[in-house]
């Protein structure tokens, strides 16, 4: 069974949030997207959880920290570039250079050395 990084128990209302705050509703988000008003809604009431390219997407629409819209407990205004290590921004500058299928496979990579699945 696969983990998901994303809260469902925290991310519907932390999404629901923003918009309230900013004005937007399922439409206008789903405009921002290039998705439907319904997956939004989806989103908003746990009954489907986004790709993470999408809850980057959200973050920077609401400039949020994305590590807190998904659910965790860290400060939601944090951009992530302020806790990154150089480390991690090697490995970043090296997924964005990779073509969309390696980046598959990085990702697969990543999961299994991280969750211990095969």
């Amino acid at each position: 069974m696969e983990k998901t990084i994303i809260k469902k128990e925290t991310f519907p209302q932390r999404l629901s949030d923003l918009m309230s705050e900013f004005g937007e509703t399922t439409y206008s988000v789903a405009r921002k997207l290039g998705m439907s008003a319904a997956t939004i809604s989806r989103y908003m009431n746990g009954h489907m959880l986004p790709k993470l390219t999408t809850v980057y997407y959200l973050a920077n629409i609401y400039n949020v920290n994305p590590v807190w819209l998904m659910g965790y407990d860290v400060p939601p205004s944090e951009t992530v570039a302020a806790t990154i290590t150089e480390q991690e921004k090697a490995l970043l500058a090296f997924y964005r250079s990779a073509s969309e299928e390696r980046k598959q496979e990085i990702i697969q990579f990543v999961k299994q050395k991280t969750n211990g699945s095969d």
